[in-house]
């Protein structure tokens, strides 16, 4: 986490107009708790534009191919938190790195194979979660992917070898396991690499506010020197 996170309220003095930002749920960066948003990345998001003195609206899209389409077709303004593809590049603007989001792969511990391996490829379907960064790395580089929307359930998937190996965010996966009570010393982990999450802001917003983006990445260094 590059800073510090204090919860604050949505509304701050002198606002700029309100901005809509659609938000996948993926836990524990972004999720609801009895209609009220929680997670690190919601209260990272809300500690920076309160800074910055805009005001926002979060918008619940089903998975982040939902909330790149929300952009391109102009019902929200931007979308987090994400990390960076030249996809989404062609169609917003990406802001500083608001936290780091390491993905590792998961596998049973007797698994013989590792990614980087032809047979691998050949032979392993990965599992990650739909219209992800990492659906779409997956994809791009030859694996047998399946994208799926039981985030919450890959751990106990694998276990049960349903799957034949995970790629992920670190913190949703071990989360998740946590949560089910699933020891993590059952899986092989390989560390894949580490990429900033941040904000995502359409570029036709930018386009009739063009300080917006500007604000934003001077509150998140800000927030970061005085952590």
């Amino acid at each position: 986490m590059l800073f510090a996170l204090i919860t604050a309220p949505h509304a701050v003095a002198n606002p700029t107009k309100k901005i809509r930002l659609a938000a996948p749920i993926f836990p524990p960066y972004i999720f609801q708790t009895n209609n009220k948003w929680d997670g690190v990345g919601y209260h990272t998001v809300n500690k920076i534009l309160n800074n910055a003195n805009i005001t926002y609206e979060i918008i619940p899209v089903g998975n982040y191919g939902k909330a790149l389409d929300a952009l391109i077709k102009g019902k929200v303004d931007g979308f987090f938190p994400a990390t960076q593809n030249p996809v989404r590049d062609q169609h917003a603007q990406f802001s500083q790195p608001i936290l780091i989001n390491r993905w590792v792969w998961y596998m049973p511990n007797s698994e013989q194979l590792t990614p980087d391996m032809a047979e691998f490829k050949q032979q392993r379907f990965v599992s990650t979660p739909f219209k992800s960064n990492t659906h779409v790395w997956l994809s791009t580089h030859g694996y047998k992917v399946k994208g799926t929307l039981e985030i919450d359930n890959l751990p106990n998937m694998l276990l049960k070898k349903r799957l034949d190996a995970v790629l992920i965010s670190q913190l949703v996966f071990e989360t998740s396991a946590k949560n089910h009570k699933i020891p993590m010393h059952n899986f092989k982990q390989i560390v894949h690499s580490e990429k900033g999450f941040g904000i995502y802001l359409s570029k036709a917003t930018l386009k009739n506010k063009p300080e917006l983006l500007k604000r934003i990445n001077q509150s998140i260094v800000e927030l970061d020197n005085n952590h």
